[in-house]
């Protein structure tokens, strides 16, 4: 669902980490380092976003 930024509770920030959370650990067990580091800037991207 796209919802404006403004809009976005906490809620699903809380999904979004957890979820890209989760594919930054797989990205590691896996030595997929490109997808780590995407995932690791996705997590600041959505606490910037989130205000944390």
């Amino acid at each position: 669902m796209n919802m404006p930024v403004g809009m976005v509770g906490s809620d699903e920030y809380d999904e979004a980490r957890a979820w890209t959370r989760k594919a930054l650990q797989e990205c590691r067990r896996h030595q997929d380092h490109t997808g780590a580091e995407v995932y690791a800037a996705n997590l600041k991207e959505i606490d910037r976003a989130a205000g944390v």
